[in-house]
């Protein structure tokens, strides 16, 4: 079974605690987004985890930690919405991450990086993103942060023949994840997919896809975390001089319809 510390609590990465689904927006600066609604994924997260009226952990991702052996017994102590991570040194910003949960097992802590996603891709293509980049600013470092991330994750630089049709966000998770917080000993990265009214079949189809193409790049192909509900690993990436090589990596995704 896993459950929430009784001192368990979300807050902004600022400290601010966050108790209710509208206090999450305001809190997080999401209120102003456009996208800050119903049948979309930000405003999906934060409902999930204040079903009850109070914060409550999700039955989908209980279920997919418990799932896992390494697992068993795990509380979740704290969380942060829009966590900040850097994983390159790069100048250009940090990665902001949905949700970072932070927990003790027996095994050891972990910490979990959220990506929620509706009808939503996960971000461009790679060379979209370097291609829009570098349209935007021919002195991008794009292809040096690219150059890292894939040596990082699958121990070799970009290549557009092998690693351009991958979406970024997927390997920027992973790479922000792996380094939240240098006091856990193991790594869990969950895509959160809502089947919301805003979602459409072609949606859910790329979303998937998407996630077994990276997963197929993986060390030790782990794609038997491509079927929903299967938390895979631990795998070990290749690391680089900012990413380390020991963190046990786990991946997984839950898929939770919505009412919206």
């Amino acid at each position: 079974m896993i459950t929430l510390s009784p001192d368990f609590r979300i807050t902004n990465s600022n400290g601010t605690d966050i108790t209710s689904v509208d206090e999450w927006g305001r809190a997080t600066g999401l209120v102003q987004d456009c996208k800050w609604k119903d049948a979309y994924s930000a405003k999906e997260l934060a409902k999930s985890w204040f079903q009850t009226g109070r914060v409550a952990l999700p039955y989908s991702l209980e279920g997919l930690l418990r799932g896992n052996a390494d697992f068993d017994g795990a509380i979740l102590v704290g969380g942060v919405a829009e966590a900040q991570t850097r994983f390159d040194d790069v100048p250009r910003g940090p990665r902001n991450h949905d949700l970072l949960l932070f927990g003790r097992a027996p095994r050891g802590e972990f910490v979990v990086g959220l990506e929620a996603k509706a009808n939503e891709p996960h971000d461009e293509l790679l060379s979209e993103h370097i291609r829009t980049l570098e349209n935007r600013s021919p002195r991008s470092a794009i292809r040096h942060r690219t150059d890292l991330l894939c040596q990082a994750l699958f121990g070799q630089p970009y290549s557009d023949t092998r690693f351009g049709q991958l979406r970024y966000q997927l390997l920027a998770a992973t790479a922000g994840t792996l380094l939240a917080d240098k006091g856990s000993t193991r790594a869990v990265l969950v895509i959160m997919q809502f089947m919301t009214s805003a979602c459409t079949d072609e949606a859910m189809a790329r979303n998937a896809a998407d996630w077994r193409s990276f997963l197929e790049e993986m060390p030790g192909r782990p794609v038997s975390a491509a079927e929903p509900d299967v938390l895979a690993g631990p795998i070990s990436v290749p690391g680089n001089e900012f990413i380390p090589s020991g963190i046990p990596l786990y991946l997984g995704k839950v898929i939770t319809e919505t009412e919206a």
